[in-house]
């Protein structure tokens, strides 16, 4: 089995856009592509997704699920611990 559950996008410190992981994956015959943005941190910088982005990088990648059924794609966050500082890693699941 091929696959990558660890790719970074534009949405966070990532050099491509999803769909350029995500359209090379199924040239490669990947069968499964994580994604797995940075989650936000309450400080700023350049390698995080912003909390008002999330759910466009869920939408994105369900879409391109959509077209491209060959490659399973997950969607995911890097999540940091840092105490006192990080929000509780259950604000960012869905039901």
């Amino acid at each position: 089995m091929l696959c990558n559950y660890h790719t970074h996008s534009t949405f966070c410190d990532g050099k491509e856009p999803i769909s350029s992981f995500v359209k090379r994956a199924a040239e490669l015959r990947f069968d499964h592509l994580g994604f797995s943005s940075h989650a936000p941190v309450p400080q700023e910088n350049n390698f995080a997704i912003r909390d008002e982005l999330i759910p466009e990088y869920i939408k994105e990648i369900n879409r391109w699920k959509d077209l491209q059924a060959a490659v399973k794609a997950f969607v995911g966050m890097e999540c940091d611990f840092i105490p006192g500082v990080s929000s509780a890693f259950s604000s960012y699941t869905q039901a």
